[in-house]
């Protein structure tokens, strides 16, 4: 049988903040949610008009986070699509900080079992 602290050498070991069920949950679900607390957050009308533009144009499309289901999300999946992004926008920088919000949303609301947001482990070079 294995031992907890063996599964995890740190000594910690992983709590989910839910017991809940996990459901098929997508990125687009979560910015969806995400993005009606944007609006209410008093920026204006020109602000969340370019963040919505943002993910309607770039973040929202299948080659980057579209349609993508968060219990089949990897970090080195999200790494392989940020690292051909990147190269392409001169603001995918900017867009890619909308996109750690949503996945903070995921994280932070329990509709994903996990406690960290992939993209504080992606690198952005």
């Amino acid at each position: 049988m294995w031992e907890l602290a063996s599964l995890f050498p740190t000594g910690k070991s992983r709590k989910h903040k839910s017991t809940k069920a996990q459901k098929h949950y997508t990125f687009d679900d979560a910015f969806n949610e995400w993005f009606e607390i944007y609006q209410q957050q008093g920026f204006t009308q020109a602000a969340i008009d370019k963040t919505e533009q943002h993910f309607k144009l770039h973040i929202l499309q299948p080659e980057l986070f579209g349609g993508m289901y968060f219990e089949r999300i990897t970090r080195k999946d999200v790494q392989n699509r940020v690292n051909v992004f990147l190269v392409n926008y001169v603001t995918a920088p900017k867009m890619l900080g909308y996109a750690s919000q949503v996945f903070k949303y995921a994280v932070d609301s329990e509709h994903i079992l996990c406690d960290e947001n992939t993209m504080d482990y992606i690198r952005k070079i």
